[in-house]
């Protein structure tokens, strides 16, 4: 992106994205985690007191995300679900059903327009899927 709009505006882009993503998770009364690409950002927009902070693990996405669930339902147990902090049209609605589909399903995909999607859950880990 930043090739085409500049680094600044692509900046901007990210950062309201970010912020977005945070409204979102705002509401839920389930832990967040927030994964970094290269290091935890203790500056940042996420509560050093609320919300976890780790650094992902992994090459691939999958490995990344294949490595996340893998310590949430170590730590944790229960439901997950993941999310980017990319997507624009995230509602808090989004997370609640699909938490609530956890509940009778094993797994949960938000579909996306790109053929991908934007959320992932799973309500017990099942590596298959990365």
């Amino acid at each position: 992106m930043a090739k085409v709009i500049g680094d600044q505006a692509a900046l901007s882009v990210y950062t309201r994205l970010l912020t977005h993503t945070k409204e979102v998770v705002a509401d839920l009364k389930s832990s967040v985690w927030v994964w970094y690409s290269d290091c935890v950002d203790d500056q940042d927009i996420w509560s050093d007191k609320s919300d976890q902070k780790y650094v992902q693990e992994g090459g691939s996405l999958g490995e990344r995300m294949s490595h996340a669930f893998q310590m949430h339902f170590k730590e944790l147990g229960g439901k997950a679900i993941l999310i980017g902090s990319d997507c624009a049209d995230l509602k808090h609605k989004h997370l609640e059903q699909a938490l609530t589909l956890l509940d009778s399903n094993d797994v949960v995909l938000g579909p996306a327009l790109d053929g991908g999607y934007y959320l992932i859950g799973m309500r017990s880990y099942i590596p298959e899927l990365f």
